[in-house]
């Protein structure tokens, strides 16, 4: 049965609520025009005319190989509408995509891309992908979203295009630590998402360029600015950021990724940026750095937490400018072990214990940690690694508050540290 080509008459789908075509549509010059209705395509969908989608257009994988179940926009195709295109494959433009209101959703469990020929902006309300463990990706395409991103459990690779995401709810893209989509840009691409002060953002930015990585950032807002995210899944060393330039209290940089971050304007006030990181993948982390003037500095002060993969470290006085600067983590202190100053034991699984953390290869020879409360009195002495304290004192829970510790160590090579300070512990 040949495909159904049109070519002399104006079709206005009206009659039905549903229309269904079992194989591939190419319109040669026909103007389409949906309203209110869904058609239904199982095959390509391939236009030289005129498409006006005020319904929902579906294009599925036909019965042959060869159809796809894509989109495809040419030269002379212009398409108009607030409507919903679903596609099991791809929408390939060459024509103009001028649906400023409309859904695109990509739903095949295989790779997907959106392309141009040649770079274009697609304003749309939403874009939605679906597809198990899938990758959408974008070509010669850069779009400008203004109600949602919902990613599911893909990845939305950028390449070197961007994403602007102009609805400042927190909820405009549907990712949290306990998901696994996420949005790659290994190629120089961008997350650009227009947020406002007081507000809380998870920026879900991961790779599976050679490792699979999703490292997301949290910015809680303190001004009304666009902010910008990139996120490459290799060491900075490779993008001219040398490692070796580092500050004095910085002994190590991550060398498996790094974030870059910018605004569209600079910042007037403080925000707080934290950046997660898998524990028992990348090392241990408790510090930040950005690069901003040929050198790696710390960005002080800091906040760790090590759980696996709800690692962190976080800076609340962090201020984005127009320039992209380069985020690291890193390992600051000492060339053995960090101290923590505060956690929270309530049993949830994350940083409910006070513990010094040694690096990997430590070679110690004694050690002993005593925390006394604020009358004095010890509550807790041990020279066992992990060298941990689960806020209890004889069985019982102790009060919040502060409570300061004694550090000693002895290395292998004899030499010796002895730190006092200061545990916050809330509840």
């Amino acid at each position: 049965m040949p495909n159904y080509v049109w070519s002399s008459l104006f079709v206005l789908f009206a009659l039905t609520r549903f229309n269904f075509f079992s194989q591939t549509m190419f319109v040669q010059e026909v103007p389409i025009s949906i309203h209110n209705e869904l058609l239904y395509v199982r095959g390509d969908i391939e236009t030289n005319s005129i498409l006006i989608n005020d319904g929902t257009l579906i294009s599925d994988k036909g019965y042959s190989y060869q159809n796809n179940g894509d989109i495809i926009l040419n030269p002379t195709a212009e398409v108009f509408g607030k409507g919903i295109f679903k596609l099991n494959r791809n929408l390939i433009n060459n024509g103009l995509f001028l649906c400023d209101s409309c859904t695109i959703e990509l739903y095949g469990n295989q790779n997907q891309f959106i392309e141009s020929l040649t770079n274009q902006t697609f304003n749309l309300s939403k874009i939605i992908l679906q597809g198990l463990n899938s990758k959408k990706s974008l070509l010669n395409t850069n779009l400008f979203l203004l109600d949602s991103l919902i990613i599911s459990n893909t990845e939305l690779a950028l390449n070197d295009n961007y994403v602007r995401l102009n609805n400042s709810s927190e909820e405009a893209v549907d990712q949290t630590l306990d998901k696994i989509g996420f949005i790659s840009t290994d190629y120089g691409g961008k997350f650009m998402w227009t947020c406002v002060s007081n507000k809380s953002y998870f920026i879900p930015m991961g790779s599976s360029f050679e490792n699979k990585r999703r490292r997301p950032l949290i910015v809680n807002s303190k001004n009304d600015n666009t902010y910008s995210f990139s996120f490459y899944n290799f060491s900075a060393d490779i993008s001219n950021y040398s490692l070796s330039n580092t500050d004095e209290k910085i002994r190590k940089i991550n060398e498996l990724f790094y974030h870059t971050v910018n605004s569209e304007y600079d910042d007037i006030f403080n925000n707080e940026l934290t950046v997660f990181f898998h524990s028992n993948e990348d090392d241990l982390f408790n510090g930040l750095a950005d690069w901003k003037t040929n050198i790696w500095q710390p960005l002080l002060p800091t906040n760790t937490i090590w759980n696996e993969s709800k690692s962190f470290v976080n800076n609340n006085s962090f201020k984005f400018s127009t320039v992209p600067i380069p985020i690291a983590l890193t390992t600051n202190y000492g060339a053995d072990f960090y101290i923590p100053n505060s956690f929270i034991p309530d049993n949830d699984g994350l940083n409910d214990d006070f513990e010094v953390v040694f690096s990997d290869g430590y070679k110690i020879k004694n050690v002993i940690l005593t925390i006394y409360n604020r009358w004095g009195e010890k509550v807790f002495s041990s020279t066992e690694i992990p060298l941990k304290w689960d806020g209890s004192f004889k069985g019982n829970p102790v009060q919040t508050g502060i409570y300061t510790y004694e550090f000693f160590m002895e290395r292998i090579d004899r030499s010796k540290v002895k730190i006092n300070g200061h545990i916050n512990l809330l509840r």
